[in-house]
Formats: structure tokens, C-alpha cells, sequence
């Protein structure tokens, strides 16, 4: 869950809990967020890229055209990115952008770029891309359970409070 459309429902109360990147504002200030994971950052390449299926290094990525999920449905990524790339010494050339995920390895798979993606977008992948693991870096998108305190009934706590039992195990999936 990531729109402001759906971050307004939690808002509203027409729904009561959801799995969520880590809130940011202006949703930060009325919802309640808990941190369950840190889904690692990972690159997704064509398949006939040379790269593919090897661990690589950010700055081995510095000549590759680059496509990303829009920066407004994924800013603390996408300055992420921005900063892991800076700190390698280059600025990505951002050829695309796509508003899904889906998107986003649609335009790898047809050779429009690389793509630095949480690695649980691996599950979307289309036959034609690659994932191959980001080494040497610390970059993550967090997934975490989101709720209104305003609509914090019987219901909702029990539902936190499994997930809270559920964590360490949610967090030994590795994503998977």
C-alpha cells in the first residue's frame, strides 16, 4: 500500500490495518506505523545484460541507463538511490519512470534500463529480467504494519498483536 488514495482510506477508517512502506508525512502525524522489515534493495536486469545473475558492486552500474518507480510513490527510495549512487562517484541516468512495480520491470525486461527494486518485487518478475543481489550497501525498504489510532478497536489490537508474536519469524523469511 503506497497511494495517497490508499493511505487516506487507513485515514478514513475504511480499512482498519495494512501492510505499508514506512509512513511519511503527511501521513506520519495521524496514522501509527511498526517497523516488521527491511526488504533489501536488489538490481533487476535484462536477461542478456552481461551482469545478470552476478552479485554487483553500485558503481559497476555508473555507464547503465536507469529506470525507477515514480519518486512521489517511493521518495525515501528513490533518494536513496540517489545517494547510493552520488556516494559511488556518478549520478544515475534516469531514462524512465513507471508508477507500479510492474512497470518498472516491464521497461527492464524490454532493455530500457537497470532498476534498483526491493527485493520482494522478485516475485513480479517477468521472464525476461534478472534479479541479482546489490553488494556492498545498506539500502532497504521497509515494510511495516499501519493503523489509525483513532479507530483502534478490540479487532485492530488483536490483529497487532499477532503480527507483533509473528514478527521475528516475518523478519527470518528474508522476504520470501
Amino acid at each position: 500500500m503506497r497511494t495517497p488514495e490508499q493511505m487516506e482510506a487507513l485515514t478514513a477508517g475504511k480499512i482498519d490495518v495494512a501492510f505499508a512502506r514506512p509512513l511519511e508525512p503527511p501521513f506520519d502525524r495521524t496514522l501509527r506505523a511498526e517497523l516488521l522489515y527491511r526488504d533489501p534493495v536488489v538490481v533487476a536486469l535484462p536477461r542478456d545484460h552481461p551482469l545478470a545473475g552476478k552479485p554487483i558492486s553500485i558503481d559497476a552500474l555508473a555507464a547503465e541507463r536507469f529506470v525507477l518507480c515514480d519518486r512521489h510513490l517511493t521518495t525515501t527510495l528513490f533518494n536513496g538511490i540517489i545517494a547510493l549512487c552520488s556516494a559511488a562517484g556518478f549520478s544515475p541516468n534516469i531514462v524512465n519512470t513507471s508508477s507500479t512495480w510492474s512497470g518498472v520491470l516491464t521497461l527492464v525486461e524490454s532493455g530500457e534500463g537497470v532498476a534498483l527494486v526491493p527485493s520482494g518485487v522478485r516475485y513480479l518478475r517477468p521472464s525476461g529480467v534478472v534479479i541479482s543481489p546489490l553488494i556492498s550497501q545498506n539500502l532497504h525498504m521497509g515494510l511495516a504494519v499501519a493503523w489509525n489510532p483513532e479507530n483502534d478497536g478490540p479487532i485492530v489490537q488483536d490483529f497487532l498483536h499477532l503480527v507483533r508474536e509473528n514478527k521475528d519469524r516475518i523478519q527470518r523469511t528474508n522476504g520470501n
